[in-house]
């Protein structure tokens, strides 16, 4: 690689990973990573942080992906980066779920909606619903499930047509059941 763009190694970096180089992708990342914490773009920092614990996630590399999601949270609490602190956020409540542990999940998924909620980024609090929901079907609570899911929809500008006639299904058998709004 010829340039000492972090941008462009983020974009390579993330083609790599792509494509399931994995090993060449995290090297490239942390160079990205590297490059924008020389520019004193924090903000930059905290997504390479973000998409390397997300390539290690991809491996099931656990320790590495929290620790990196981890550095992603730091910086972007220092950098008062909500964004990236909702994907932080979001990313270790993922890795939690996905490793078991509901309790340390739940609420690192619940605090990762409502900051996309604030942003009005529907796009990734629809995504944090859905993990949230499948939490909860996994740990038997399906009434929560039906809840996050139906909020997953209305967050949804133009749902398609399986959202649009599952969201009239839980309406419906949340009348049926007499089940609070």
């Amino acid at each position: 690689m010829g340039t000492e763009d972090p941008a462009m190694q983020e974009r390579e970096g993330l083609a790599l990973y792509e494509r399931g180089a994995y090993g060449e992708a995290l090297r490239v990342l942390t160079l990205a990573r590297d490059g924008y914490a020389a520019l004193g773009n924090q903000t930059g920092v905290c997504e390479m942080w973000n998409d390397i614990g997300v390539v290690h996630y991809r491996q099931q590399q656990w320790d590495e992906a929290e620790q990196a999601f981890r550095q992603a949270q730091q910086v972007a609490i220092a950098a008062d980066d909500r964004a990236g602190v909702g994907k932080a956020l979001g990313n270790l409540g993922m890795l939690y779920a996905r490793r078991g542990n509901a309790a340390a999940a739940e609420p690192l998924l619940r605090e990762a909606i409502l900051i996309f909620r604030e942003l009005g980024d529907g796009e990734k609090e629809r995504a944090t619903l859905k993990a949230l929901s499948d939490l909860n079907l996994k740990g038997g609570r399906w009434l929560e499930a039906l809840y996050q899911y139906e909020n997953g929809v209305e967050a949804t500008p133009r749902p398609g047509l399986w959202a649009r006639l599952m969201h009239w299904a839980v309406r419906t058998l949340k009348r049926v059941l007499r089940l609070p709004a």
